[in-house]
């Protein structure tokens, strides 16, 4: 993190203040923490320390060149949200000199997302977006923030399909959602055989779910929506050409099949038009 050497008299206080109430923790002393006022970020309103008279405060300094302060907010959040009710406020004090890029620096991608400080990766709509930061430096966070937003922004959601509509939203364990597309991502899921055995061709998005089941064990579900029905076929018949050798075929029918894994579960494949529906992990034969 990054030293600040210098004091700015532009002080902002973000928003935290509205969420959380601190008088300034005397010590052994017993002597009270001087009065200032700042202030708050987003309406402009004067917040001064003797407002928290008789609480406990927790202050905060960061800056939006300091990527490790926005990992701080959930810990403070957390803080709050345990401790409010006892006394704590959280109070985190913006040291840019632009408030600007404070604001920038708050904002959340508009968009399902996954990110960290050298790549994030974005799906709307049709799109898929990789936004990159290939020289590393932590102030260039919030300019991939902003630029992932405009570019989202852009998006014409009218006759766009969200992907993971296609998952079933019953029993679905939230947070396992997965986009996977081409063989790397989709090894880290299910080895279904060697190289792209799915005809994804880094072209084609699938997802991928867990879901409870009324076994002890979750068992997945994999859908990828291919162009047409006759690539799904394609995709289909390659898969049962290509399966991989420790996956055994223990029934099959013109629009499906049910393998055996060497873990001794069960999956299923269906042809549903242009869509592939796979199950694993199930703990019975279908």
């Amino acid at each position: 993190m990054r030293t600040v050497t210098k004091v700015i008299p532009s002080i902002v206080l973000t928003l935290f203040v509205s969420i959380l109430p601190v008088q300034g923790y005397a010590g052994k002393s017993e002597q009270p923490a001087p009065n200032f006022s700042i202030k708050h970020l987003l309406d402009g309103n004067q917040v001064t320390l003797n407002q928290y008279q008789g609480k406990v405060v927790y202050l905060d300094f960061w800056a939006s060149w300091c990527p490790p302060c926005l990992k701080s907010f959930p810990f403070m959040e957390d803080l709050q949200t345990q401790y409010g009710k006892q006394g704590l406020v959280v109070l985190a004090v913006n040291l840019d000199e632009n408030t600007e890029d404070a604001k920038e620096f708050l904002k959340e991608i508009s968009a399902r997302n996954t990110s960290n400080l050298y790549q994030i990766v974005i799906t709307s709509g049709r799109f898929f977006i990789m936004v990159n930061n290939f020289s590393g430096q932590e102030r260039v966070q919030s300019l991939m923030i902003n630029l992932s937003n405009t570019l989202v922004e852009q998006i014409d959601k009218k006759n766009s399909i969200e992907l993971f509509s296609y998952l079933p939203s019953e029993n679905i364990v939230e947070g396992s959602q997965v986009l996977f597309c081409g063989p790397f991502s989709l090894q880290s899921i299910f080895t279904f055989g060697k190289g792209d055995v799915l005809l994804l061709n880094g072209k084609i998005f699938g997802i991928s779910a867990n879901y409870r089941s009324e076994s002890s064990k979750n068992i997945a579900m994999l859908i990828i929506p291919y162009s047409d029905s006759a690539m799904a076929l394609k995709a289909y018949n390659n898969l049962v050409l290509n399966l991989d050798p420790y996956l055994e075929i223990v029934g099959k029918a013109e629009d499906h099949f049910v393998f055996l894994d060497y873990n001794d579960e069960y999956g299923l494949v269906r042809l549903e038009k242009k869509l592939l529906k796979i199950k694993i992990h199930l703990p019975s034969k279908p």
